[in-house]
């Protein structure tokens, strides 16, 4: 699945709209719908105090189908509106209209002098404030309501996004609402995995409200949500006469005395994705320990050094057995000893399979030296650095805050 920028998702809906002919009026109804609907998964007590906080844009016409979709489930939602109904978007304040004309509709219009009376009793906060549009720092009223959803609530549900974030950059200006639990439409949002957003998205689900599949299909995507469709779709099949030889040799180069989790861990993880044969290089120290953890991984001892890391020795060794191997992963606790330094440089720039470079393995390499031995190799590399480890890899004067930019 596409993960996009929230300017794409608007050039979705607007397409949708304009081009295609959708109704506005249609895809608001069904995005209220499947909030109610999940929501209600979510909360599953209809007795349950509910405060839908509605925005004066479209994110809070969502919010208001959701509240009049939510009575038919049996629940009795307080709606609260950041403006006058007469300040609302075009869609939103005929679905206003279509919320209050019901017999059990309940509603009011902030006021900072009412305090958090409206919050009272710890209800739970359905946050249809803001979309995917907004940007900044959030102004009031919209600054005070996510303040006090935040300190009030039982907890929150987001919709779209939660309110706050940015969802191109996942950035928070101010204040965001945590919320527990988020449901967007159509591709899930840069804004939702990037940064602190992830942190304020809690779980995150995707619903299909209609947009065109053809149109979100040609959109630009940023990144690629690994799900299980995706799995099912991408990973290769495998017949039942199946040997391990058929499935991959991988060798991982891993482990210090000081962090011998780590090579459990990577050899594990190589295994669990189907590798058919996994070898683990390890410091001779570790491996009857190896050996005891993990009897289905075959190991490599070789030579350390005092600290139980791997010393300039095992370098030879590596290469010699790469040659049966069909991919290499190296890095995790290896350590950050000269020898470690010189073997994943010698490893990095004398094999030509496939290889994986984590954690020590990139600190080796985060130097001009290691630098231009990466820009030498000819296959394929794949660098798995967290921002600290990219920021000393690109190894230019940038700061977490420029990178955040990016």
């Amino acid at each position: 699945m596409k993960i996009v920028t929230g300017q794409v998702m608007a050039e979705v809906d607007r397409i949708s709209i304009q081009d295609r002919g959708i109704p506005s009026l249609s895809l608001m109804e069904s995005a209220g719908r499947a909030t109610a609907r999940h929501f209600h998964r979510c909360c599953g007590d209809p007795s349950a105090r509910v405060l839908i906080l509605c925005g004066k844009g479209n994110n809070g016409g969502d919010g208001l189908v959701a509240a009049r979709n939510l009575l038919g489930f049996g629940y009795r939602p307080r709606v609260l509106l950041t403006h006058s109904p007469e300040e609302l978007s075009e869609d939103s304040r005929i679905n206003f209209e279509r919320y209050r004309c019901l017999p059990l509709s309940r509603w009011s219009v902030w006021d900072p002098e009412q305090g958090d009376e409206v919050f009272e009793g710890n209800p739970v906060v359905l946050d249809s404030l803001l979309g995917t549009g907004a940007k900044g720092e959030p102004r009031s009223p919209y600054g005070d309501l996510i303040e006090r959803a935040n300190d009030c609530a039982s907890w929150c549900f987001g919709v779209d996004i939660a309110s706050g974030i940015n969802s191109d950059t996942g950035e928070v200006a101010g204040e965001a609402v945590g919320c527990r639990s988020t449901l967007t439409f159509g591709l899930p949002m840069v804004g939702h995995f990037r940064w602190d957003g992830i942190d304020y998205t809690g779980t995150l689900s995707v619903a299909d409200i209609g947009f065109p599949k053809d149109v979100t299909d040609r959109v630009e995507a940023e990144a690629e949500l690994i799900t299980q469709e995706w799995a099912r779709e991408n990973l290769p099949r495998y017949t039942r006469s199946v040997h391990k030889g058929d499935r991959g040799r991988v060798l991982i180069v891993a482990g210090s005395a000081a962090m011998l989790g780590a090579a459990v861990l990577c050899s594990r993880a190589a295994i669990r994705t189907g590798a058919g044969l996994t070898t683990l290089a390890d410091p001779k120290s570790l491996n009857a320990s190896i050996k005891g953890i993990l009897p289905e991984v075959m190991t490599l001892p070789l030579p350390e050094n005092d600290n139980g890391e791997f010393s300039e020795e095992a370098l030879e060794k590596i290469l010699s057995f790469a040659d049966s191997m069909d991919s290499i992963g190296v890095g995790p606790g290896l350590g950050r000893s000269e020898g470690v330094r010189s073997l994943v440089r010698g490893l990095v720039a004398k094999t030509d399979l496939p290889m994986v470079v984590d954690a020590d393995g990139l600190f080796a390499l985060s130097d001009e030296e290691g630098r231009k031995i990466l820009k030498e190799r000819t296959a394929e590399t794949v660098l798995t650095p967290h921002p600290g480890e990219f920021l000393r890899l690109c190894g230019e004067n940038l700061g977490m805050e420029d990178l955040k930019k990016e």
